[in-house]
């Protein structure tokens, strides 16, 4: 979810880290906590929020269709007391502050902040402590209202005999209406800077450095098949495959905590 775009004709800004924030919030149902109901029919739960998509997972052996229902009310049911919101609000600025103190965190979010512009990708997906402290309970809602809607989910099962699994989200999904509104990406363009070098100081006992290969690409290139050639290409780079990184472990050029990643998107390609 993107924390601007536009609905029906007008832009619409929200805060940083509102879908992340909204991933803490859907676990509050008005039983309790969906985590304990989830618990109590012998599932593993969690979630997780990226730039692209938040994702709700369970995992479980037995009590499928119990878990199931409980994943598909949770996701579309929208439930915000004023002291879980408040709650929640401490945990995630908490959160924030913990992902701070981390050097490779920091490294990692300066690195993007450091290579774009305009980019969705260089904002912090928790958010900023501002955004978080300002965050309010009708734009939460605004956010839920327009992106938790069925034509905006989708679910993958994984297990043996899933048609009774199906049949069941099949006829949850289809009580839901669809959102009514038209919702379009905010999508700016990202543009060359010069060389630039950034340092920031923590309280660590060694030294890292990020280095970015930034290209401007046409926005056809964007596409599905060449983000999977491209994750395929440095899959195979940074691999027992490639005998120069080979020698590069060895030798000791490269450690432990080496890491690559790279961003196709709008029209720029990034290689960290």
């Amino acid at each position: 979810m993107d924390y601007s775009y536009n609905c029906n004709g007008n832009d619409i800004v929200h805060n940083k880290g509102i879908a992340h924030f909204l991933e803490h919030i859907m676990f509050n149902m008005p039983y309790g906590d969906a985590f304990e109901k989830f618990s109590n029919n012998q599932a593993s739960a969690n979630a997780y929020t990226s730039y692209n998509k938040t994702s709700y997972l369970f995992e479980a052996s037995e009590n499928v269709k119990e878990n199931l229902c409980t994943l598909l009310e949770m996701v579309n049911t929208f439930y915000l007391p004023e002291e879980k919101l408040e709650k929640e609000r401490g945990i995630i600025l908490e959160e924030i502050g913990m992902y701070d103190k981390q050097p490779f965190w920091k490294l990692y979010m300066d690195t993007f902040k450091n290579s774009l512009k305009d980019s969705k990708y260089k904002d912090d997906i928790l958010g900023f402590k501002k955004d978080i402290e300002t965050m309010s309970y009708d734009m939460l809602k605004d956010a839920y209202d327009n992106f938790y809607t069925p034509n905006n989910q989708f679910i993958v099962l994984i297990g043996p005999d899933l048609k009774e699994s199906i049949n069941l989200v099949k006829s949850f999904m289809q009580k839901k209406e669809d959102n009514k509104n038209e919702i379009k990406k905010i999508i700016k363009k990202e543009y060359l800077r010069k060389d630039s070098e950034n340092e920031i100081n923590l309280d660590f006992n060694q030294s890292y450095v990020s280095l970015v290969y930034k290209k401007i690409v046409e926005e056809d290139f964007v596409n599905n098949k060449n983000k999977l050639a491209m994750s395929m290409v440095l899959d195979y780079l940074y691999s027992d495959l490639n005998i120069e990184y080979v020698n590069a472990i060895e030798n000791r050029d490269l450690d432990y905590t080496f890491d690559y990643d790279y961003v196709l998107y709008s029209n720029y390609f990034l290689l960290m």
